[in-house]
């Protein structure tokens, strides 16, 4: 079993439109998901915790301190990032040499827009010719908290409007927020995935991932395209939301159960992982 989802809960919120009749009980935004799903924060306990400076402002790239702190924790430490601070990201980071680190997102890490730079310097996959911020890997990676992941995805929006994402001549091309790769033991909990300028997670050939009480919203503006496959509630073995069938086509709402305890959610959102 490549990734196996143990007692995972995950819902998807689109601020700004309720098209989407959810079922009775399944929480339509984030603070309805955070009362009924509250996060329980884990206690950082002996292991040693590293800090690293916060972003004074949206140009205040910390990239660089960021990667630094994370190689200080690692083996055995905690990166400690505390609510009320902001991470500016705006370069890409290549952390797949992990091993046995936390780190704990009370806060906000959040990617620049620099639209051109990304498409120019970010991580790729030829899986729909994808591009990514970052690549987590290594073993016993846990992320946790109630802090956010900001993919600031609405200038990509903006200048993707009127293309297709499975258009192979599309040479605009969005990074998505959170991609993994050959990982053993990544866990994600808790945490609040925002505004990605593409597919919100994509995670290959990793072993024995887990998720729990993690919000993925898409704020909708008027002149922002949707991303509609990434509205979805994973309750226990169950994916609930709108199916896409294919992006800038007539799009088909139906409920996709989740069987044998497979979390597959399509090869046009995830390609070959949660299996």
């Amino acid at each position: 079993m490549r990734i196996a989802v143990a007692s995972a809960l995950f819902t998807v919120v689109l601020a700004g439109t309720r098209s989407v009749e959810l079922p009775a009980g399944v929480p339509g935004s984030v603070r309805e998901f955070r009362e009924k799903h509250p996060y329980v924060a884990r206690a950082i306990g002996s292991r040693r915790s590293v800090a690293v400076r916060a972003s004074t402002s949206d140009d205040d790239d910390v990239s660089d301190d960021f990667l630094k702190a994370l190689r200080e924790a690692n083996n055995g430490g905690t990166l400690y990032l505390p609510k009320g601070s902001t991470y500016i990201i705006g370069k890409p980071l290549d952390l797949t040499f992990l091993n046995d680190v936390h780190v704990n997102l009370d806060g906000e890490i959040k990617f620049t827009n620099d639209t051109a730079y990304w498409q120019k310097h970010a991580f790729r996959h030829p899986f729909q010719n994808s591009i990514m911020f970052w690549k987590w890997g290594g073993n016993n990676t846990r992320i946790y908290g109630g802090g956010t992941l900001n993919g600031n995805g609405q200038r990509f929006w903006n200048e993707f409007s009127g293309l297709e994402i499975l258009d192979p001549s599309n040479t605009y091309l969005r990074p998505i927020l959170f991609y993994a790769e050959n990982a053993t033991n990544l866990s994600v909990e808790g945490i609040h995935m925002k505004d990605s300028p593409c597919w919100t997670t994509f995670i290959v050939t990793c072993e024995h991932g887990r998720g729990g009480a993690a919000v993925v919203e898409v704020e909708k503006k008027p002149e922002a395209d949707l991303m509609p496959s990434q509205a979805c509630l994973v309750q226990g073995h169950r994916l609930y939301g709108p199916v896409q069938q294919s992006e800038g086509a007539a799009q088909e709402h139906g409920l996709l159960r989740l069987a044998q305890r497979r979390a597959r959610f399509g090869r046009a959102r995830l390609g070959r992982h949660w299996r």
